[in-house]
């Protein structure tokens, strides 16, 4: 559900949720509407999430299941949202889809979506408390101590800065600023607030990653200040530069080359292109490695994939298990795709916690964005395009 349309939802939807996911960080579970206002400004303060009501828990507040709703009462969905208009500070209003539960007639349950907001702190009881959502099976949402409310406060007024900052840093130690031909792909908390991976669990998951060789950006890796570090510098083979850090921040750059110069028999020109590997493989890498480095935390991730000095480099859109023909005009449609652009800049937001389930997804959110640069519109197959990409190379 977490990169679901709540109006495309369904009970089913809700039912898998609830076996999957106890209650948390981004999870609340009543059985009825209580604590409307706690709840939601609780989870717009932290990551954001869901509250589901007409769901009873344990003695553990894990959710009971099968799902027995609650009785369906005309103004569910307008109690929640003027609740959450009326009594907290700033004012949320929340996105709220009313279902039935199957074989209870008259039971339903309210799924309340709440993103995490920039406009944090929001307050309850007259503005005079401030709630953050915490782990805990006792009571997942807690007052925030004076610290956190004034990272709220400043998360109002440089939500950005300090993550692109991190960004900036690293890409200046990548050292491929001159490289005329380059991939990068970030992986970032949206709203990084300090410490998400301890430097000592960052540590430990990167020697098993090394250990096993299942993600090859980890091997080699060498510690660096809140972080590790490892490049792929060995001439004649894949050279690459690779960082993580406490914040939660990947970051991962590497030299690109044309897979080749088909004729145009037209113009009789050798174009240089590019097919789908020189992008789906580094930025699943990358998200193989952000999601296993950065499991267990809760937050929403932003992806960006740049695209550096592929101007006047064409394109071939092919699905990687077709045969490319050059002399039935392969050149010529790496000419009608060329590149107009130095640089290229797309990104799209993800879950953490459903990133590994959703690969696919975003590497054809991504991969769709940089088609549109070399003039080619969203082909109808890309996400099976993609997904046959990633499987050749082992990537999922």
């Amino acid at each position: 559900m977490f990169d679901k349309p709540l109006d495309r939802v369904t009970f089913d939807d809700v039912a898998a949720f609830c076996a999957r996911f106890p209650e948390g960080v981004r999870v609340e579970y009543k059985r009825e509407p209580v604590h409307i206002d706690k709840v939601v400004a609780s989870l717009a303060n932290t990551v954001g999430g869901f509250y589901v009501i007409g769901v009873r828990t344990d003695a553990k507040n894990m959710p009971v299941l099968p799902i027995e709703g609650m009785p369906s009462r005309p103004g569910i969905e307008e109690q929640v949202v003027q609740t959450a208009q009326t009594a907290i500070y700033p004012a949320i209003t929340p996105a709220v889809r009313v279902l039935d539960v199957p074989g209870k007639p008259g039971n339903v349950i309210a799924v309340v979506k709440v993103p995490e907001s920039v406009e944090a702190p929001h307050a309850v009881d007259d503005a005079t408390r401030v709630y953050v959502r915490v782990v805990s099976t006792t009571s997942p949402y807690h007052l925030a101590d004076v610290d956190r409310i004034d990272y709220l406060l400043r998360r109002r007024h440089e939500p950005e800065r300090r993550r692109e900052e991190i960004l900036a840093q690293m890409a200046e130690r990548s050292g491929y600023a001159s490289q005329a031909m380059r991939v990068r792909v970030s992986v970032a908390p949206v709203y990084p607030r300090g410490v998400l991976l301890p430097m000592d669990r960052l540590l430990e998951r990167a020697e098993a990653l090394k250990a096993t060789r299942s993600v090859e950006l980890a091997r080699d890796f060498r510690i660096v200040h809140n972080g590790i570090r490892s490049v792929g510098a060995n001439r004649g083979q894949r050279e690459w530069h690779f960082e993580a850090d406490t914040h939660g921040v990947v970051f991962f750059e590497e030299p690109a080359v044309p897979r080749g110069q088909p004729e145009d028999w037209m113009t009789k020109e050798k174009v240089p292109f590019v097919n789908l590997f020189e992008f789906t493989t580094p930025i699943c890498q990358v998200l193989n490695t952000a999601a296993y480095l950065l499991a267990g935390a809760a937050t929403n991730l932003m992806v960006r994939c740049d695209v550096f000095g592929f101007r006047g480099v064409g394109f071939i859109y092919a699905r990687p298990d077709a045969r490319l023909n050059f002399i039935d005009g392969g050149g010529a449609i790496a000419n009608a795709h060329r590149c107009d652009d130095a640089h290229i800049s797309v990104s799209t937001m993800a879950v953490l916690e459903t990133l590994a389930d959703r690969r696919v997804e975003v590497v054809s959110e991504l991969l769709r964005d940089v088609l549109y640069a070399f003039n080619w519109p969203e082909p109808n197959d890309l996400h099976d395009a993609v997904g046959i990409a990633l499987r050749q190379k082992s990537l999922i």
